[in-house]
């Protein structure tokens, strides 16, 4: 019994060693980089009254060029256009928090254009598009029933 405890107490010690020595491993999430373009052109804003929202809710006073609402657990509408320098203004109108993040795939090692974090009831969250393209959204909190598409097209499109 005295062996066996003591077998086991050194296999434990030695893991702890070899983790201590190698780190926790490459496979874990990265901090955001401060000046990743995400942080750059996002806004969360509580500014919602009456069914609008302020201009200052947008950043740089981009024109916006789509308004998305969260309700009744679905992005509506799911899929909007809008041109190169224009801003997607995401309205929560539900009773529950959403997020908003570029779909970017598991494990795909890029790092998300946008992330609201947390978009509470009567909050909004606001992002300009820099780039024409196609980009993928979700709710981080309802990523099953929630998602949907932007379409970026060039300014004079």
């Amino acid at each position: 019994m005295g062996r066996l405890l003591i077998t086991a107490l050194l296999v434990a010690a030695a893991g702890i060693a070899v983790v201590a020595v190698n780190g926790p491993g490459k496979d874990k999430p990265v901090d955001k980089d401060k000046y990743a373009p995400g942080s750059r052109s996002t806004h969360v804003s509580s500014n919602v009254a009456n069914g609008t929202i302020a201009a200052a809710s947008t950043p740089s006073s981009a024109p916006v060029g789509a308004t998305i609402e969260m309700k009744g657990l679905r992005f509506s509408p799911e899929v909007a256009t809008l041109r190169t320098g224009q801003a997607v203004r995401f309205v929560n109108r539900d009773t529950v928090a959403h997020t908003v993040l570029q779909d970017v795939g598991p494990r795909s090692g890029e790092i998300p254009v946008f992330d609201s974090q947390r978009v509470l009831p009567g909050e909004a969250f606001t992002f300009i598009a820099r780039n024409a393209g196609t980009i993928r959204f979700i709710c981080t909190l309802h990523p099953t029933v929630m998602s949907g598409r932007l379409t970026v097209t060039g300014a004079n499109s």
